[in-house]
């Protein structure tokens, strides 16, 4: 029999503690991790506005915040500031940001204090992304609210860019960045934990899931129907995506790096043609190609690739060394064929390689 988690909300329990007692919710999750439960949740608003309570206040006000039913008055701690609080005095509780409202933020900003708060509590951060649906919320903070959609989804990718090897970049309909660092990683290589929810399934809300997600939390009973749907798209997404999942960082240098290793390979070749170098010289030049291009590659292994990834790190050195093979061969005047066809073989690899990961339901 499937073991029952219990998750203890935080976020309606403002009327048992004066809402200035924040340290009171640090003691309430210790006590649930004490009592066995798996996981603390909170929620988030940056502001309310009128028609927070359009559908009139919850009868209890410890009822669960729904939309419509909420007093603008109630107060919203910042759910990752409270959560950090907690990741410090717990060790095994599950941290759920649920849900954060990313579109009222830049996605490098969350994207980095999602990443160092999931390294803070050693990976027991799960976020759960969502729109929200107060319009003053947004229009407060200057975010167009009918763009909600499309903002979230594109905060998906650049996350994913930003919590990938750096340098990061991305270039988007809403937000754009090149060439960026952002640190800490995750605590995990392929990002922190997201699930995805909503009060009905959607198609986006599938293909989120299916491309990013590690969980389903719906608003509600799901019907059997929504059920089916879950199901039916996870199994559809399955095979293909654990495919491209494992090769994934088959190549991982930048195209750039292979573009300057092809510019060294045709300006050697120019200078032993026009040099016309002797066998001695030849074979000191292939010794320098093979120690700068196995320091280029040893370095970028270090700089590009996440932490606690020997398996890839290993993999790269062992590409390196194919590369330098086929270096030490081109001297002998062939550089142009041989560039060209390692070029054609890592723009084959790499064209459908873009990170996903597999929802885990």
């Amino acid at each position: 029999m499937r073991r029952v988690r219990l998750v203890h909300v935080l976020s309606e329990n403002w009327t048992l503690v004066p809402p200035h007692d924040l340290r009171a919710l640090v003691r309430m999750a210790q006590e649930a991790e004490d009592a066995g439960f798996d996981a603390v949740m909170t929620s988030e608003h940056v502001v309310l506005g009128p028609g927070a309570d359009a559908k009139g206040l919850m009868p209890n006000p410890r009822d669960y915040a729904l939309p419509g039913n909420q007093d603008p008055a109630m107060p919203w701690p910042s759910s990752l500031v409270v959560l950090s609080a907690i990741a410090s005095a717990t060790a095994t509780l599950r941290l759920a940001a649920a849900a954060i409202i990313a579109p009222l933020r830049h996605p490098l900003l969350l994207a980095k204090d999602l990443a160092t708060l999931d390294v803070l509590s050693e990976g027991r951060l799960v976020v759960l992304p969502t729109v929200s649906w107060h319009e003053p919320e947004y229009r407060a903070l200057g975010v167009p609210f009918a763009h909600r959609g499309a903002l979230l989804d594109e905060h998906l990718v650049a996350w994913h860019a930003a919590w990938g090897p750096s340098p990061a970049t991305h270039t988007g309909r809403f937000y754009a960045f090149e060439d960026v660092w952002v640190e800490p990683k995750p605590w995990r290589t392929e990002g922190v934990r997201l699930w995805f929810g909503s009060s009905t399934v959607h198609d986006r809300l599938l293909r989120r899931m299916v491309r990013y997600g590690h969980g389903w939390n719906p608003l509600g009973r799901p019907s059997d129907q929504d059920l089916d749907r879950v199901r039916r798209a996870l199994a559809k997404a399955g095979q293909p995506r654990r495919a491209r999942a494992r090769r994934r960082h088959t190549w991982p240098l930048p195209r750039r790096s292979l573009a300057v290793l092809s510019a060294m390979s045709m300006t050697t070749a120019a200078v032993v043609v026009v040099a016309r170098l002797e066998p001695q010289s030849l074979v000191l030049l292939t010794t320098g190609l093979f120690v700068t291009v196995y320091a280029v590659g040893v370095a970028a292994a270090v700089k590009l690739l996440p932490r606690r990834s020997g398996a890839r790190f290993a993999a790269l050195v062992a590409q390196g060394a194919v590369v330098v093979l086929l270096l030490m061969a081109g001297v002998y005047l062939i550089w142009p064929l041989v560039v060209t066809i390692g070029a054609l073989l890592y723009l084959r690899l790499t064209r459908s390689a873009r990170p996903v990961e597999r929802p885990q339901p």
